[in-house]
């Protein structure tokens, strides 16, 4: 019996030893398993975050068309160049001449504005097709002023405007 209860304490005696010899090897393991739940948490937030990305790369594949349309209607930019050729395609289509362009750029907290001062020669009928044009443009711009005045002079319908438009875009 003896011999039992000191096999028994010999046994508690090394398990004891082994585990306190071996905390720090147990403390080891306990933090890398903590390690390991951290670091796998971690790669599914990513993958989350992955398959989130790869919805709006879909979706943005799917509306290209759409949002191509958005860049001409609200640029990013002035694009005081083309907007010279719009403007002066605008005057020849709707049968007005071009005498003179100016632009003045000024600034709002969600866009900019280019004011373009216009100065156009041709007849009221001319000048209404220029409006029409103007509206049915692609490109956002408001008609901000008109003042008008008819030729001296020569007899003659045409009649000299100058037109103020503000076009909108994103810096």
């Amino acid at each position: 019996m003896i011999k039992n209860i000191i096999i028994i304490i010999l046994i508690f005696g090394f398990v004891a030893i082994v585990i306190f010899l071996d905390i720090p090897t147990v403390q080891k393991i306990l933090n890398f398993k903590k390690e390991i739940e951290v670091q796998n948490n971690f790669f599914i937030e990513k993958q989350a975050f992955l398959e989130k990305v790869e919805k709006l790369r879909d979706s943005y594949q799917t509306n290209e068309e759409t949002l191509k349309k958005l860049e001409y209607i609200l640029p990013d930019g002035q694009d005081v160049p083309n907007l010279i050729v719009q403007v002066e395609a605008f005057a020849n289509e709707g049968g007005l001449s071009l005498k003179k362009i100016d632009f003045l750029a000024s600034e709002n907290k969600e866009y900019q504005i280019l004011t373009i001062n216009l100065g156009l020669s041709g007849s009221y009928f001319a000048f209404k097709n220029f409006l029409k044009i103007v509206e049915d443009n692609i490109r956002l711009m408001d008609m901000q002023t008109v003042n008008f005045s008819p030729k001296s002079g020569i007899q003659t319908s045409d009649i000299d405007f100058e037109i103020t438009l503000r076009a909108y875009y994103y810096q």
